[in-house]
């Protein structure tokens, strides 16, 4: 048996649907430019430059927990190893965040 070479390749060509999605995936992700935006964590205010869906995605959480952005990002930060970039840190915690709604919604 041919092991694929990408772990999606049989997927992707059985089903086109699945085909589809990954070439609007990848060209998104190709065409994405990062926002530049200005916030408080904790006392301090930084500038931080993320992909418009982490934002939205942000946004959204805040909104789910009843908190604000400034809140949730200070939480996310005040849990960081500190060798952890701060901006991956955040993506990383937004990516866990919905991967643990769309178990418990599954």
């Amino acid at each position: 048996m041919a092991v694929p070479i990408h772990p999606w390749t049989d997927l992707v060509s059985q089903n086109s649907t699945a085909h589809d999605w990954l070439l609007n995936i990848i060209n998104t992700v190709n065409s994405i430019e990062k926002v530049p935006r200005s916030v408080r964590i904790g006392n301090r205010r930084t500038s931080m430059r993320m992909e418009p869906v982490f934002w939205r995605a942000i946004e959204e959480i805040a909104v789910r927990e009843k908190t604000d952005v400034t809140t949730l990002l200070t939480l996310i930060d005040g849990f960081r190893i500190k060798d952890v970039n701060r901006t991956s840190a955040i993506r990383m915690a937004v990516l866990d965040y919905w991967l643990r709604v769309s178990q418990t919604s599954s």
